[in-house]
């Protein structure tokens, strides 16, 4: 992912070798500060049920499946860019453009 950001034309890229990092680096660049524009392509996925292993439940400790499925770019290993995270973004943007395919 680049971020372009300024009047300057500058880009920060956020991705390196380790998806689970740049997973996170990417929601964070999101939210470190303001972009003029934003582009996003990669690999999307629509209802696509998310790998989760029984987890236990924070109040009662019983066992508990997800049945969770997700829309949205592929930014790591079992992680996703979604619509929601875009509209959680605290700034305006003049531009975003998001190119998801299948």
């Amino acid at each position: 992912m680049k971020v372009m950001h300024g009047l300057t034309g500058c880009c920060t890229s956020v991705l390196g070798k380790d998806s689970q990092t740049d997973a996170q680096n990417v929601i964070l660049a999101l939210h470190a500060d303001s972009y003029r524009i934003m582009h996003f392509a990669g690999h999307g996925v629509y209802n696509y049920q998310q790998d989760n292993d029984d987890k236990l439940c924070d109040m009662c400790g019983h066992h508990v499946s997800s049945n969770k499925k997700i829309t949205g770019m592929v930014i790591g290993n079992n992680a996703f860019l979604t619509p929601a995270n875009i509209k959680s973004i605290r700034f305006v943007s003049d531009l975003v453009f998001i190119n998801w395919f299948f």
